[in-house]
């Protein structure tokens, strides 16, 4: 994604790539009860985009 005409505007990230990456894996670690009752074993699977929806 190119971000050049919004940056051209004034606008800029508040955080960089990595960190925001890190950062989200994080929050999702700790917060397994928040996100475990949504995911079934056809989201968990190994290879989902194989299934028979």
């Amino acid at each position: 994604m190119d971000s050049t005409k919004i940056r051209s505007l004034g606008w800029r990230p508040r955080h960089d790539f990595d960190g925001a990456l890190r950062r989200t894996i994080e929050w999702y670690i700790e917060n397994e009860w928040w996100w475990r009752p949504l995911a079934d074993e056809r989201i968990l699977h190994p290879t989902p985009w194989k299934l028979r929806w």
